[in-house]
């Protein structure tokens, strides 16, 4: 090859670079792209029940500098005054919106398009969910046709990204990894008998003493292999379990067993195949809307499985306020072995003078129950949490437990009720 050959070479090998540079730039943050705009001419909102959609919906914000706020906050009033919107929604349960997004489409389906113009509103929809399951970014869909329908813009067609796309989760975990701190696993131990459905305590140690976290947040696990090197693997999340001052991270997993006998990503590697002693690569996920008050009002804790890591901060930091009334509902499958919950929780605390707790087997042979068929014979105590301005906190898997608490809710309060628990803040689920 001559000198002039390689050096063509070279400059098509730059040109090519730059485009794939260029592609992944509009991938990422390109086909958003609003120029000649103030802060205040864009709005950033986001609806999430976990915190996924929260989280993306921020760094776009910090990438034109300004602040993501919640579509709680966001009235159609306020929403007319933008020319550029950026909308961020997860879809959960059955198609459903999530908690902090509920309001806003309800408003939006509510207006009125002779009396609500928003003709000068140019919007894009990023709409998080799993195709696994039905009514996929089915949030993302209504609320792309509420604003059309209004005389909205969509600047692009409604983007979907799949939580089941194996290239899309690998892309983002490998991008991600710089924002993940490292933690150390100090302590295992099985909380039941079961050994097909495990339960695991895991006490992670931060790397910083300032490490610093509230009730109801969520630590997201980057799963790897003990010799250091990381996989291609997406983030799993998990409710942590303990308070700042216990000085370490505790976490309660159910590892996952598939029927071919494989393990769970994360659950298989930190419960199973992590050495005591060894690095974990973890990110903290802020979960506000499931941050409860700090006053002394009556609080009514419903959980399930590994929803017992969201009862147990939860409960520790209520003891706080020693006159609090504590309702506990907790459910598990079989007495002899799944009888976990004095194994997390001290006796004092379980039997303090406030505080009612009720533990629920589905297989117990002389009194099976689950949490919500335990909830439905409460009236009383959830009357009292209604009535006095308590919370309501329920963790635990959406399937079965968190969907037929929500049932036994709207059936025993109606659904006006439950919407308004939920619109004040006072209904909050942190269910997977």
């Amino acid at each position: 090859m001559t000198e002039s050959q390689r050096l063509i070479l070279a400059l098509v090998l730059v040109a090519l670079y730059l485009v794939w540079v260029g592609y992944l730039f509009w991938r990422h943050k390109g086909r958003y792209l609003f120029t000649h705009i103030s802060d205040s001419e864009l709005l950033v909102a986001y609806a999430s029940q976990t915190g996924t959609a929260q989280g993306v919906a921020e760094e776009l914000a910090n990438d034109y500098h300004t602040q993501a706020r919640p579509l709680s906050a966001i009235t159609i009033e306020k929403l007319a005054e933008y020319q550029r919107a950026i909308f961020v929604v997860s879809t959960y349960g059955h198609g459903e919106p999530p908690d902090n997004g509920r309001s806003f489409l309800r408003r939006l389906n509510q207006a009125n398009a002779s009396s609500t113009d928003l003709s000068h509103l140019n919007f894009n929809v990023i709409a998080l969910g799993d195709s696994k399951y039905p009514h996929f970014c089915a949030f993302g869909e209504q609320i792309e046709k509420g604003l059309k329908a209004l005389g909205a813009v969509a600047s692009t067609a409604l983007e979907k990204r799949d939580r089941s796309d194996s290239a899309l989760t690998q892309d983002t975990s490998v991008q991600a990894e710089s924002e993940f701190e490292q933690f150390t696993l100090v302590n295992r131990r099985q909380l039941n008998n079961d050994s097909t459905r495990p339960l695991f305590e895991i006490d992670l140690r931060p790397a910083s003493d300032a490490f610093s976290w509230h009730p109801g947040d969520i630590l997201d696990i980057l799963p790897g292999i003990n010799s250091g090197v990381q996989e291609q693997a997406a983030a799993r999340s998990y409710t942590i379990a303990s308070l700042p001052e216990e000085g370490i991270i505790k976490l309660i997993i159910r590892l996952v067993i598939k029927p071919d006998g494989e393990l769970g990503k994360a659950s298989g590697w930190v419960s199973r195949q992590l050495d005591i002693g060894c690095p974990v690569r973890g990110k903290l996920h802020r979960n506000p809307s499931c941050y409860l008050t700090e006053d002394a009002k009556p609080i009514l804790l419903i959980g399930a499985g590994s929803g017992l890591a969201g009862i147990r901060s939860q409960w520790l930091h209520a003891t706080k306020q020693a006159s609090r009334r504590l309702y506990v509902i907790y459910g598990e499958r079989e007495p002899d072995n799944d009888d976990v919950l004095p194994k997390v929780i001290e006796p004092s605390i379980q039997h303090a003078p406030t505080t009612a707790v009720n533990r629920v087997f589905s297989r117990c042979q002389e009194h099976p129950s689950y949490v919500q068929q335990s909830l439905s014979l409460q009236m009383a105590n959830l009357q009292d949490v209604v009535d006095n301005g308590g919370q309501i906190y329920v963790c635990g898997s959406y399937a079965g437990m968190g969907e037929g608490i929500h049932h036994t809710l709207s059936t025993m309060l109606g659904e006006d009720t439950v919407t308004q628990l939920i619109d004040a803040r006072r209904y909050h689920r942190d269910v997977y």
